[in-house]
């Protein structure tokens, strides 16, 4: 296990010791849309139009996060336990008191 480290605290993670493999997915909400027949028989393509060039300039990587991100890092013991209770007490800020 070269190299791992606690993305809590930094402390290296050595074969053995007990480590916590945590994923966070951050993803878009969305209410589900309702389509109909008439919306089947419609010509979309100005619509599509439309989107494609208000999107034309925009950076993929960043339209792309804007939908869907993945978080995968250990933790140690003691730092698992800190950010499972920060999850179940709401307080998902930083130490500096800023969202994160």
């Amino acid at each position: 296990m070269d190299g791992r480290r606690c993305k809590g605290c930094g402390r290296e993670l050595t074969a053995g010791d007990l480590r916590y493999v945590t994923k966070v997915d951050i993803y878009a909400a969305y209410d589900q849309m309702e389509i109909g027949p008439q919306d089947m028989e419609m010509d979309h393509s100005e619509e599509i139009r439309q989107l494609l060039y208000r999107i034309k300039d925009e950076d993929p990587k960043q339209m792309s996060d804007d939908v869907y991100v993945r978080f995968i890092f250990d933790l140690c013991k003691q730092c698992k336990e800190d950010f499972s209770k920060r999850l179940e007490d709401g307080e998902l800020l930083t130490d500096e008191g800023e969202a994160s």
